[in-house]
């Protein structure tokens, strides 16, 4: 490979290994931090149901396949997956009052926590609706 082009991929590689993990914190800091802040995360109850690397969205910040989901009579938990705990996410527990669904579909729904949309795999969002999803479940 001649010397110019060793030159730019090690550029490329240098400034992906650099920029990357800015942007993932910031995506983090902007759109995921807001809701440990607001509600810490607490350990789940024996007796919660617990899904392990489901996909989830919050605002613009897409997470596939990198949260742990728990659901007990008190509240909705998401733990981000090990690399985003490094990155700075952390666990939030949501007390089921402060979950407001929107819609609800076959696999998954969207609800407001704390003012941001959030979507999450059906099966956790269904179980905030004896608190009263704010439209009709659309299936």
């Amino acid at each position: 490979m001649p010397s110019s082009t060793l030159v730019i991929v090690i550029f490329i590689i240098a400034f992906d290994a650099i920029v990357v993990p800015i942007l993932i914190a910031a995506a983090i800091h902007g759109c995921w931090s807001p809701l440990p802040k607001r509600y810490p995360g607490v350990d789940p109850r024996p007796d919660a149901v617990v899904k392990q690397f489901q996909s989830m969205r919050v605002g613009l910040l897409n997470l596939g396949w990198s949260v742990h989901i728990a659901a007990d009579e008190e509240h909705l938990h998401f733990t981000p997956v090990r690399i985003f705990r490094a990155a700075g996410a952390k666990a939030t527990s949501i007390p089921w009052e402060a979950v407001k669904v929107t819609k609800l579909h076959k696999r998954s729904g969207t609800a407001t926590i704390a003012g941001q949309r959030v979507q999450a795999p059906a099966w956790c969002l269904e179980l905030a609706e004896p608190q009263g999803p704010q439209s009709a479940p659309a299936r």
